[in-house]
């Protein structure tokens, strides 16, 4: 069923990757010294784009030309909520910009050429959606049936944990869900959602930041209690304090700041963390099935987020993915992990019950032997007092010295094992021996001297 599972969301993630090209003929020049206006670009020289722009660290400002609009009515979208600064412009006219979009969305008003005034002050990743308008609408409906299914399915799992924690009190479960809410709010932005409700490029870029800040301590603060790290003698834990404090700092310089250095570093440490835990998984893969799940799930979401948020900050991709395919890993993750959660308890409560079963009775050896002992004590008072042994140790050195075993002692005596070892155990210690041989040399006279 799961290798079925994974195989449709597979081929769908592929069917993604694969309708991600631009049919139009699209043309770059980045303006390095930002001196071109629309007057004076029309006569620059552009170069053919054949793939989505993604340069890092080397943004600024680009100027995009579009041809072969083969009618008046297309829609341009840039699918990067960092991007907020831009101008198109179409045959002398400033083109609008519209109002009431996730990202950055204009539509052209015929045929001609189409510039585009990109100013990136972030990350230079500029990905493109053109197309007519009516089949934009339409995939545009198709996204947001498929983002709403999504979060509907997320808040499910969220409250699902939440409910979990308050009635088993397993800490397990609240990290898990404060985990996946971090994720969600990432993917929320992704979404372009924060621009929609009118939130402020600054407002959001910072929030982003705080988001990524505590998903990488709460996917640690998860992974430490699922995992049982405390159990490994790892210093894993002790590391992550630290960590956590330095990311911390960084969030806050960068809060200060809104260096952009600052962003790749925190964005670069908080997946970091995430990644170490996932590693510690791959070391213990074979202790237990949970674990194992846990690898198998973490794996998904952690990759694609990897190539989504953070290689782009550097200018690296190694598959052309969106917000869908991280999705559609965040939808495996949500399965695998929410059942892996469920699966664990179960066994830890296995565990756990073995274990107090094993406590009772070892609690219940005690008091029986406890109670032989007084009962040894109190019949000592009513017999002689040996100065070298105890009354039942005289007993037990008797049935020694006629070759009875540990069992048969017991049965005798009406005690437990436990308690004739207990008292052969002190017999050698007063007699200085070590065997039943020895006891052998020593029983008779001993025996001679209860019986005078």
């Amino acid at each position: 069923m799961f290798l079925k599972l994974l195989n449709k969301y597979f081929c769908l993630g592929f069917l993604f990757i694969s309708l991600s090209g631009i049919s139009q003929d699209v043309f770059i020049h980045h303006d390095l010294n930002k001196i071109h206006t629309y007057k004076t670009i029309t006569a620059t020289t552009f170069t053919p784009l054949t793939s989505t722009i993604n340069d890092g660290f080397n943004n600024g400002l680009y100027w995009l030309k579009i041809n072969n609009l083969k009618h008046n009515d297309y829609t341009v979208q840039i699918p990067n909520s960092h991007i907020t600064k831009v101008k198109a412009y179409q045959e002398d006219s400033l083109l609008k910009i519209s109002d009431h979009e996730k990202f950055i969305t204009f539509r052209t008003q015929n045929t001609s050429p189409v510039y585009v005034r990109i100013d990136t002050d972030k990350e230079a990743y500029i990905p493109l959606n053109i197309k007519p308008t009516t089949l934009f609408n339409f995939e545009e409906k198709k996204t947001d049936i498929f983002n709403g299914i999504y979060y509907g399915f997320a808040l499910v799992i969220a409250i699902t944990n939440l409910f979990y924690f308050l009635n088993f009190k397993d800490t397990t479960f609240l990290f898990y869900a404060l985990f996946h809410v971090a994720i969600t709010i990432s993917f929320v932005y992704s979404d372009g959602i924060f621009k929609l409700l009118g939130m402020s490029r600054e407002v959001s870029d910072i929030l982003l930041a705080v988001d990524h800040t505590l998903a990488a301590i709460f996917g640690a603060l998860f992974a430490t209690n699922y995992l049982q790290i405390k159990n490994y003698k790892s210093k894993l834990a002790i590391f992550t304090f630290g960590y956590t404090m330095l990311l911390i700092a960084i969030l806050l310089s960068y809060i200060g700041t809104s260096n952009f250095y600052l962003f790749i570093v925190l964005e670069t440490m908080a997946f970091s963390l995430v990644s170490i835990y996932w590693i510690k998984g791959v070391l213990l893969f074979k202790k237990n099935m949970f674990i194992k799940l846990f690898v198998i799930a973490y794996v998904f979401i952690l990759l694609l987020g990897i190539d989504f948020y953070l290689l782009k900050l550097y200018g690296i991709s190694f598959i052309n993915i969106n917000a869908s395919h991280v999705k559609i890993a965040g939808y495996l993750e949500m399965l695998l992990l929410s059942y892996a959660v469920i699966y664990r308890m179960k066994i830890l409560r296995h565990e756990n019950e073995a274990m107090r079963n094993s406590l009772n009775g070892y609690i219940q050896e005690l008091e029986l032997l406890s109670q032989e002992l007084k009962q040894e004590k109190s019949e000592n008072k009513n017999h002689f007092e040996d100065p070298l042994l105890s009354f039942r140790e005289n007993e037990i050195l008797q049935l020694i010295g006629e070759g009875k075993s540990n069992k048969e002692i017991a049965e005798t005596l009406h005690i437990s094992i436990n308690t004739v070892k207990f008292h052969i155990k002190n017999l050698y210690e007063k007699l200085g021996i070590n065997s039943r041989k020895e006891v052998l040399t020593i029983a008779t006279p001993l025996k001679k001297q209860l019986i005078n």
